[in-house]
């Protein structure tokens, strides 16, 4: 995998004052400098400087137990930033246990502080409040008020997350407010405690905690102007305009964010200025300027695709200043929805476009990786390439889903009456249904979800003379067994060919040479790591074996150097792994498990990536046993983009674990369509799903539906 790019901003829970007082407050002398300037590399998102700094720091015997704990500490946000959650949570978590014995309470609070940031990004809520309050607690008997109001600004924005309730909130914030009077930069404080306050919402009556709100962000703007911070001033600005946005006062809006822009542009760099041209944008589109809307939004989603390595990449990072950028996409998306006319074709052509984007930003935020979809090769209008196929587009927005469907014919479009909230409950309840074999009551379900994302369409497809679905799916529906959808009579798999992919202009669109095929089988049937032994794996590799004439790695002989060596020597373009696996919502807690030991998407890139197999791409790798968590959008997201990640132009995976004898009989009778009958990879997929469906053994569709082919359908 690409390294990343060392310009990723450190979110505005943790602002670059933040981590540059934790730094002073706690260091001694002799290492005060050099944690400072790691501190203020962090606040800039140069985390490989930091790296640099911080490594030797946190192993050097030479400092005093609290320094180095100091260190180790922002070592934490720094792994963080860079996409290594589990490490930085073990590290966090380690340096906090630790600093309880051998730290002063002031070095305890600005450890706790930082290492709150990583236990944050990992989704642990609970532990990073605790880390705050205990550091807030600590910052106070030390007598040390900026520290105090810094942990209290990130408690703040914590519980904003949670959904806290609004008078907490307002008076968390009101006591953090009181904390600050020493703070050497208040601006940037007083800007994130706005921000925490902002309503979740538009609409309704102003109360105490928006005038709260308001309040704080003239504080904010004030300080940041008194010290000449024109960046600080931006945000103040920028985060005013939204309250009014979402107060509905258009007009207010706009010449708040008007100046945001303004003082953003002259400013130079600022990685949050899309989100001022982007709520400037929405104000437009609400004072009924659509074209000023429209060039608005244009220009927000250009700084996000020209900004792509330097964002803060992540699911907290976008739970900060930079929270939920998708929505910026989906704003220019939805505008271009709804403006009809005589160019309306134009529009869905350029809303298909934005999707594309949208997804492909996605993916490289998943894998924080911004070359993942940049190397891969790009194929304008794939729906073109055969009138047997629809690319399907469903979007779902507030109140309605959008489905645009692409063909040689043109772009169409097509409404659901059901908003995405609704959307992903119903994901949710036929996923937990779908997985209990046996179970009919998913029916229910199948049939709500191809009410709302196939009938809409079916005629429409009908007249077409469709044969193959490729989806390109979205939030929730990422998790979603397409197959599965049932119509009362019978399930889409049983009408219908399916794909999915994260983002269509990345397909690849060429079918497998017969002559060409060359393939690694590997697997394992013991069990390994406390996961269950794949006795049916032996029998589907034997039949795989002699069907491909392929090599076989299995057991103590699947490991990930004896995968790598064994392509080196015969570079292969199907490779098929039958182990377990699972997909995470970090892509370094996805892997895939060898005889010894776990490796990570980004290791089997690498091992997939030598100079002999570059000449030769990997035209099919099969994952056929791994699992995604039910109603988790990124863990789903990450296998949606294996064969991106991996370098294949397609990849044959499970949304969840199946029973292996089932399996082993799916993927020989896919295998055997696709070689000995010369099916497409979707068409013999699907034959191999029907073949399940009729054996009683293996009819529910726990059994077949979790299979998704990814990219690649030919």
């Amino acid at each position: 995998m690409a390294a990343r790019a060392d310009t990723c901003p450190i979110p505005a829970m943790v602002p670059a004052a933040v981590l540059a007082a934790s730094a002073q407050a706690a260091a001694a002398p002799a290492t005060r400098g050099k944690l400072e300037e790691a501190g203020a590399l962090l606040g800039e998102g140069r985390i490989e400087r930091a790296r640099a700094i911080l490594d030797p720091l946190s192993a050097d015997p030479s400092l005093s137990d609290a320094d180095r704990a100091l260190a180790q500490s922002l070592l934490a946000v720094a792994r963080s930033a860079g996409g290594e959650i589990t490490e930085s949570v073990r590290i966090a978590r380690e340096v906090m246990s630790a600093s309880r014995s051998q730290a002063s309470s002031r070095s305890r609070a600005a450890i706790a502080t930082n290492a709150a940031l990583a236990i944050t990004e990992a989704g642990d809520s609970n532990a990073a409040r605790a880390a705050l309050e205990s550091a807030a607690a600590d910052a106070g008997t030390a007598g040390d008020k900026p520290l105090e109001a810094i942990a209290l600004v990130d408690l703040a924005m914590l519980e904003s997350r949670a959904g806290a309730d609004p008078t907490a909130a307002a008076a968390r914030a009101k006591r953090a407010v009181d904390a600050m009077a020493q703070a050497a930069r208040r601006a940037p404080l007083y800007a994130s405690l706005g921000l925490a306050l902002l309503p979740e919402e538009a609409g309704g009556t102003a109360g105490p905690r928006d005038l709260l709100a308001n309040e704080l962000l003239a504080l904010s703007y004030r300080d940041a102007s008194s010290a000449n911070e024109p960046r600080d001033m931006a945000i103040a600005l920028g985060l005013s305009g939204e309250l009014r946005l979402l107060r509905g006062e258009a007009a207010a809006a706009i010449a708040a964010l008007e100046r945001a822009v303004a003082i953003s542009l002259a400013a130079g760099i600022d990685p949050w200025r899309f989100r001022w041209h982007w709520r400037l944008g929405s104000a437009r589109a609400v004072s009924g300027d659509k074209a000023g809307a429209r060039r608005d939004l244009e220009r927000a989603v250009a700084a996000l695709d020209a900004t792509k390595a330097s964002r803060a990449l992540g699911r907290f990072s976008t739970g900060s200043l930079a929270r939920n950028y998708r929505g910026a996409y989906r704003a220019l998306v939805d505008l271009l929805l709804s403006w009809g006319g005589p160019e309306n074709m134009a529009r869905l052509r350029d809303a298909r476009d934005v999707l594309e984007r949208s997804r492909a930003s996605e993916v490289e935020d998943y894998f924080r990786d911004p070359c993942v979809t940049s190397s891969a090769r790009r194929s304008a209008g794939i729906e073109t390439i055969d009138p047997a196929v629809a690319v399907i587009y469903p979007v779902s927005f507030e109140s309605r889903t959008e489905i645009l469907v692409g063909h040689g014919t043109g772009i169409a479009r097509f409404t659901s009456p059901v908003g995405a909230a609704a959307m992903a409950r119903e994901v949710q309840r036929m996923r937990q249904s779908v997985e209990r074999p046996f179970d009919t009551r998913y029916l229910q379900q199948a049939r709500r979800l191809n009410g709302w994302l196939y009938t809409p369409i079916a005629e429409h497809l009908a007249k077409l003379g469709v044969k193959t679905l490729v989806w390109v799916p979205d939030g929730a529906l990422r998790g979603l067994p397409f197959a599965a959808l049932h119509d009362g009579e019978r399930h889409l798999a049983e009408r219908f060919a399916i794909a999915v992919t994260p983002v269509a202009s990345l397909v690849d669109p060429r079918p497998i040479a017969a002559s060409s095929r060359k393939a690694v089988l590997t697997g394992l049937t013991v069990a390994r790591q406390g996961f269950d032994p794949l006795p049916a794996v032996a029998g589907e590799l034997a039949v795989l074996a002699a069907l491909l004439d392929a090599p076989v790695l299995r057991d103590s002989d699947f490991t990930v150097n004896a995968l790598q060596a064994a392509l080196e020597r015969a570079p292969a373009n199907m490779i098929h792994v039958a182990s377990h696996g699972q997909f995470a919502p970090e892509a370094t807690q996805s892997f895939l498990l060898a005889y010894d030991g776990r490796f990570t998407l980004p290791q089997l890139r690498e091992a997939l990536a030598s100079a002999k197999l570059r000449e030769e791409p990997v035209e099919l790798l099969t994952l056929s046993a791994c699992q995604t968590a039910a109603g988790d959008e990124r863990a789903a997201l990450g296998l949606a983009g294996v064969a991106l990640s991996a370098g294949a132009r397609s990849a044959l995976a499970t949304l969840w674990s199946v029973n292996d004898e089932s399996t082993a009989a799916l993927v020989i009778a896919f295998y055997t369509r696709l070689v000995q009958d010369g099916a497409t990879k979707a068409e013999a997929l699907r034959g191999a799903q029907v073949a399940l469906m009729k054996d009683e053994r293996f009819n529910h569709p726990a059994f077949w539906a979790p299979f998704l082919l990814i990219g690649n359908w030919l």
